[in-house]
């Protein structure tokens, strides 16, 4: 079986841990963080950026709150992890260019594990 949520969940290890960590103890696993192993995992949703600098929430701090996730006990592998639309690129008139978003598109490229039979 292959089950996936993704999108902004406004939860994650920083921003409401406690609901994040309940998609996670209900059988999903975090296919982001898979796919970038050790590394520090970088926020989707940044008070920085130009959309949020004037949002009603632009003194919340930094967070990861897009995911993508999988069931666990599918046979989906992360292979690759990164963010999109980190850069500031749509014209607004006479405003310098902004981000596609307020928060940034996270990509996570999967394989299905094939496992060989014994």
């Amino acid at each position: 079986m292959h089950s996936l949520i993704a999108g902004d969940l406004n939860c994650g290890p920083e921003a409401s841990p406690e609901n994040f960590n309940k998609l996670l103890s209900g059988g999903f696993a975090d296919l982001f963080a898979a796919a970038r192993g050790s590394t520090a995992l970088p926020v989707t949703w940044d008070p920085q950026n130009s959309l949020n600098v004037s949002s009603p929430h632009k003194t919340s701090p930094p967070q990861r709150i897009d995911h993508v996730l999988s069931y666990s006990r599918s046979d989906l592998l992360a292979v690759e992890g990164r963010l999109f639309g980190i850069e500031p690129c749509v014209e607004l008139g006479d405003r310098r260019p902004v981000t596609p978003s307020d928060h940034y598109g996270v990509v996570v490229g999967i394989k299905i594990n094939h496992a060989e039979s014994i």
